[in-house]
């Protein structure tokens, strides 16, 4: 079996108020916040994950390092994803076949609309209208090697997490 969490980063600076492109924008204190309770809640209940991939936007950067703290998992093991960026559920999905089969657990930190498809696709009898900022969604794949993953592949939904609900 093998677990993912998919996390939207947290909430945003709107483009134009400091940031001259989007992917420079950074994270608001309401949205710094926001993942460090949705943080605080997801550890009480899950174990580190072994792997964290995030995309390199800011926005994801900022949202990555808040939840590794507070959750305690090494800075240095975070591996920073350009494709992350405005990645498609195609993509996401790709993502997963590239980890080592010795991690069981994956955090991927990344944007939507890509992770909201990616939840509806790849989550059996799950469905979001959209994944909001700070949220995490997580399932698990009935998977030896990530390399058996495909798009036919359905995970079966865990939990949800979100600062809306805490």
């Amino acid at each position: 079996m093998r677990r993912v969490y998919i996390l939207r980063h947290a909430r945003t600076e709107s483009l134009g108020f400091g940031a001259t492109k989007d992917f420079e924008r950074n994270l608001l204190p309401r949205g710094k916040q926001d993942a460090k309770v949705v943080a605080e809640q997801w550890i009480q209940e899950n174990e580190c994950p072994q792997i964290i991939l995030s995309s390199t936007a800011n926005r994801a950067k900022e949202t990555a390092l808040i939840f590794a703290n507070t959750i305690q998992f090494p800075l240095e093991k975070i591996q920073w994803r350009a494709e992350l960026y405005m990645a498609d559920f195609v993509h996401l999905d790709k993502i997963l076949n590239t980890l080592p089969d010795d991690f069981f657990t994956v955090l991927i930190i990344a944007h939507n609309m890509g992770l909201t498809d990616y939840a509806n696709m790849k989550i059996a009898d799950f469905r979001l209208d959209v994944l909001p900022t700070a949220s995490c969604v997580s399932f698990e794949l009935d998977l030896c090697s990530w390399q058996e993953n495909n798009m036919e592949k359905k995970g079966k939904f865990l939990n949800f997490y979100s600062p809306k609900i805490y």
